[in-house]
């Protein structure tokens, strides 16, 4: 009985909470909530603590909740995302969908977790371009050091992520390194999406 009543809990939560139509990440099919790689913490009058809520909104249909959402519902949110994006454990779209969620607040150790993100060889392929579009979106030119040697990288689809958002963030910097990327040897679809990117941004 106790897990049957732990488990309607966690439906009922899912189903009452609204989910943001838009926000840092979308289109991710919901996991199974499998129980969390993360430690929790004590439990809540309803019987769940704040890390089982926390997990249950990162498993919804429709992407991530909004700020307001999440620290409405979970008490010391931030803390909990950042634990759960830490935790290389964790059920993969409830990691990734933590580390896009602490985009919402968008300060500096937000940001240093993009940097080392993208540049670390043990980032998979996946993360890493949600991750490069994230920067882009959030920190704009800031990010353009940590991006832009994405356009060099062996995976052409790393280049082209690389080139759709130095063309989002659209500055003369992030133009002329677009440009600079333009040569002889540049791969033919890598090409047209750069020289689309210059188009959209003119």
């Amino acid at each position: 009985m106790p897990s049957c009543r732990r488990l309607l809990l966690l439906s009922s939560l899912l189903l009452a909470l609204p989910v943001a139509a838009e926000g840092p990440l979308h289109g991710d099919h919901p996991p199974q909530v499998p129980p969390g790689a993360v430690a929790p913490g004590p439990a809540e009058p309803d019987g769940m603590n704040g890390l089982d809520r926390l997990l249950v909104l990162l498993s919804g249909h429709h992407g991530i909740p909004s700020r307001d959402e999440l620290e409405a519902a979970v008490p010391d949110v931030r803390s909990l995302l950042w634990q759960v994006a830490m935790e290389r454990e964790q059920h993969p779209i409830q990691r990734d969908r933590a580390i896009a969620a602490l985009a919402w607040w968008g300060d500096e150790e937000v940001q240093e977790l993009y940097r080392d993100l993208i540049r670390s060889a043990d980032t998979s392929t996946m993360l890493r371009h949600r991750v490069v579009g994230l920067a882009a979106r959030y920190f704009g030119e800031a990010s353009i050091e940590d991006i832009s040697p994405l356009l060099d990288h062996p995976d052409l689809q790393l280049r082209l992520t690389a080139a759709d958002a130095l063309g989002q963030i659209d500055t003369a910097t992030s133009r002329a390194l677009l440009r600079e990327a333009l040569h002889e040897g540049t791969p033919a679809l890598l090409r047209e999406r750069i020289e689309a990117a210059l188009d959209d941004a003119r």
